[in-house]
């Protein structure tokens, strides 16, 4: 089983969670309930721009993209080691 990412585990979390809303939507006006249709639209987008910025956030977070760069000496005048760009380390 591959292992997925937070984000990807966040954003099956936005479908579910939205499955679930229109759900609860349904379930209400079918028993009667009045629902002004216009503030559900504005807190359901209000909910997944939020949520679309946590994931931006938790994905600009991750550390593995990270790329190392080579030792580039001190500054005491020694000759800079370029051996580990060389290496691709």
């Amino acid at each position: 089983m591959i292992r997925r990412r937070p984000v990807q585990r966040l954003t099956s979390m936005l479908v579910g969670a939205t499955i679930a809303a229109l759900g609860a939507i349904t379930i209400a006006v079918l028993s009667g309930k009045s629902i002004d249709v216009e503030l559900v639209w504005i807190i359901g987008l209000a909910a997944v721009g939020g949520w679309l910025l946590l994931t931006a956030v938790i994905a600009g977070m991750r550390g593995d993209n990270t790329t190392r760069t080579p030792s580039l000496g001190t500054d005491h005048g020694e000759p800079r080691d370029l051996s580990e760009a060389a290496s691709g380390n």
